[in-house]
């Protein structure tokens, strides 16, 4: 248990650290990332629409335990977006640069804590190129087939699915989808930061690279699924057990599938858990990363 004191201390550690930017270019890609705090390497990697500021309620916390460093993926934040004729946004490719990034910063093994979309793209590193984690959480994420919303389902119609979600998908839908469906309304959504990454959403390039990005996403979940047994590393899931995008079943049925994983449900949250209970997600991150292999 964290005592008050602790909290203290904690909080005015995470004041006296500094925060940096960095960018390197991988497999052609210019990425960038931000990091803070000391201690074993934590790399951070964001889901679907959203970017490295998925970590913003997380980064103080952890940055007094690791030395954090929260990534934007291609196509998304402050990351380079490149066409699909460059980058074909699968599962696998983002694999691939995840890996060269990890490499060019020469934090291998490293430990790494990925949400949603991220958690599907860990589970494929963890499967081709294992030497370069320690451990592993993964917090609501998109790995295991599960029952689509509707507006997912209609998104990956052939032709009238990618021309709604390029064209037709407005800030009001997109405040719609996480007040509804990512957020279970404990805390609000904090509509500002959302309205942000509509901004960065809508352009051009930013829409095709989230539409290439869910749709590869979602088609191939099942082929992720039949080679969880490839993952030996100590795997954490944290899940909402409100969580409306994947439901709390999906990560009952991924627990069991891969071979050394533990599940820890937080009760009520919706599919960021991390961001509506922070002090939970983060003593569990603590806990599966600096502790003792759990059993």
């Amino acid at each position: 248990m964290v005592t008050r004191m602790q909290e203290a201390d904690r909080a005015q550690t995470s004041k006296e650290l500094s925060w940096s930017e960095g960018s390197v270019v991988v497999e052609g890609l210019r990425l960038r990332y931000t990091e803070i705090g000391q201690g074993q390497p934590l790399l951070l990697v964001h889901g679907l629409l959203v970017d490295h500021r998925d970590w913003r309620t997380l980064l103080p916390r952890l940055a007094t335990s690791f030395r954090c460093i929260a990534l934007d993926l291609p196509g998304f934040g402050r990351s380079e977006v490149p066409s699909l004729e460059r980058f074909d946004y699968r599962r696998e490719s983002f694999a691939r640069v995840l890996a060269a990034f990890i490499a060019s910063l020469g934090v291998a093994p490293v430990d790494l804590c990925a949400h949603s979309m991220g958690g599907g793209i860990a589970l494929a590193l963890a499967q081709h190129s294992p030497e370069l984690l320690r451990r592993l959480t993964i917090i609501d994420g998109v790995c295991y087939p599960f029952p689509l919303p509707l507006l997912a389902r209609f998104s990956l119609l052939p032709g009238v699915g990618e021309f709604t979600f390029r064209y037709l998908y407005n800030r009001a839908v997109f405040r719609h989808y996480f007040r509804h469906d990512v957020f279970a309304g404990h805390p609000a959504m904090d509509a500002q930061l959302v309205d942000s990454y509509y901004d960065a959403f809508d352009r051009p390039l930013s829409r095709r690279a989230g539409y290439a990005s869910m749709r590869n996403m979602l088609e191939t979940l099942p082929d992720l699924a039949t080679s969880l047994a490839k993952v030996q590393l100590p795997v954490s899931l944290i899940w909402g057990t409100a969580d409306r995008l994947v439901p709390f079943r999906a990560a009952e049925q991924l627990v069991k599938a891969l071979p050394d994983a533990l599940l820890h449900p937080i009760q009520g949250a919706g599919h960021a858990a991390h961001i509506e209970h922070p002090d939970r997600a983060v003593a569990l991150i603590e806990a599966h990363h600096l502790g003792p292999r759990e059993k």
